[in-house]
């Protein structure tokens, strides 16, 4: 009777280990968990006679996850978690959007592709331990993605999320918001802190990570041996290892910014045409700069309405329209609003901030003077006048900072669209005035330059 029941025991327990082996088989199979918070829809299209009871599944190879239904709104707050298990991380994600019936199939509202891939490239990078609202990538809309608008990879309580609008395809209208954040599998990590401490092991952690000021952390684990006679063994990490090469670039990205400085003037090479010389004033450099001056501005020559307001004009060069873009992105980003005077001369650009009814807080005037046509800079005025290097030094040191904390150097869209404005008719019309008051002719008084001969 022992006999069978020891038999017994030992098949169960044989039975029990290989159910165990496979379970660890399929978690070692795992890279993670990818959670995805639906938050909302947007605008939904209508599949009822007045409204929608939209719900939404996901679905990533055989997996599919089906969420809660809200009746009769076609603006529904789901505010849900839907996690799925991620083993091939090149499998499509998909999200549809289904309106509930009861009697018959449901009526599909759209659907749209979750683009992961930029998600997880920056969790493989490790800076889960960045400071809060560090922004780490930005992804801009584009065909395959499905955006409605950029999505930013940002740190937040410790862990890296991606928030996205996504527009939905094969439907009239709607949106739906969700965010994205990674999930580790605690059977995956190589070594736990029960084993470490199970031999008498105390490990301490410093985390790498890039903060607002550019500055860099090391990373170590430091092991202390139980017996004192040993002493700490103290390793570097993975992050550590790279902490050189990731110093190094930063560096160089930082001093990129800081050698456009030319005095108390911007400047740089903008189109490739040069022999010898790389494109240095790129869209995502102009961006940097003109969102640290939209942020200098609000900070010392705050009008107490809050709103800064930013005039730009520029020269006919041929970089003009692309970094004009970027300025007004960079103003954007700022909280600023901007205004294009479009073709524009430097004193123009400073009168903008005192000639009524512009009056503009601050102007930037994008030029390079005599510099040839492959180069381009910008100028920046306040009611005081020209900038001093100084300050334009303390500029472009913020935006050097800015810069090479963001991981992808790709100037961003516009938030919010320039107010195109005629500033140069106003501004000849006052010089016009100033002409005819101070020569005071008595006979043609509107013509005082008449029988004079104008040379350039």
């Amino acid at each position: 009777m022992n006999r069978k029941f020891t038999r017994k025991k030992n098949i169960e327990t044989k039975i029990d280990q290989k159910t165990q082996r496979k379970k660890r088989l399929k978690m070692e199979e795992l890279a993670g968990l990818l959670r995805i918070r639906v938050k909302k829809g947007i605008n939904l299209a209508r599949r009822d006679s007045l409204s929608s009871d939209p719900f939404v599944v996901i679905t990533m190879g055989t997996q599919k996850l089906k969420g809660r239904t809200v009746m009769n709104n076609c603006n529904p707050e789901w505010n849900e978690e839907l996690t799925l298990a991620i083993k091939h991380p090149n499998e499509p994600v998909n999200l549809i959007v289904y309106d509930k019936d009861t009697f018959t199939s449901h009526d599909k509202m759209g659907d749209a592709l979750i683009d992961i891939k930029p998600f997880l490239e920056v969790h493989k990078l490790g800076l889960q331990e960045l400071p809060d609202g560090t922004e780490v990538k930005r992804v801009l809309p584009t065909k395959e993605n499905c955006l409605s608008e950029e999505s930013r990879i940002v740190s937040k309580n410790g862990k890296i999320v991606q928030d996205m609008i996504l527009v939905l395809r094969n439907v009239e209208c709607g949106e739906v918001e969700i965010q994205l954040e990674w999930i580790e599998v605690p059977a995956m990590a190589s070594t736990s802190t029960s084993s470490l401490m199970a031999s008498k092991t105390v490990v301490s952690k410093t985390a790498l990570f890039l903060s607002t000021s550019g500055i860099i952390k090391r990373s170590f684990l430091t092991f202390t041996p139980a017996s004192p006679s040993v002493k700490p063994l103290k390793i570097r990490s993975s992050h550590a290892t790279k902490f050189d090469e990731v110093t190094n670039s930063l560096d160089e990205d930082m001093d990129q910014i800081r050698r456009l400085q030319n005095g108390s003037d911007v400047r740089g090479v903008a189109l490739e045409g040069e022999k010898g010389r790389a494109v240095t004033l790129t869209p995502a450099a102009v961006e940097a700069i003109a969102e640290s001056f939209g942020e200098w501005v609000a900070a010392t020559e705050g009008n107490g309405n809050g709103v800064i307001r930013v005039s730009l004009g520029r020269d006919p060069r041929v970089s003009g329209g692309k970094l004009s873009t970027a300025v007004f992105a960079g103003l954007s980003r700022a909280g600023c609003l901007a205004f294009d005077m479009g073709l524009a001369t430097t004193p123009a650009c400073f009168m903008s901030t005192l000639l009524s009814p512009f009056e503009y807080d601050a102007s930037i005037m994008m030029t390079a003077s005599h510099l040839p046509y492959t180069r381009n800079g910008l100028k920046f005025f306040t009611k005081r006048g020209g900038l001093t290097s100084p300050e334009v030094e303390k500029i472009c040191d913020l935006a050097a900072r800015k810069y090479a904390n963001r991981l992808t150097k790709v100037s961003t869209l516009i938030r919010t669209r320039p107010e195109q404005v005629d500033f140069m008719s106003a501004y000849s019309k006052h010089l016009r005035e100033i002409i005819k008051e101070r020569i005071n002719h008595p006979e043609h008084y509107d013509t005082p330059l008449k029988g004079f001969q104008a040379r350039v």
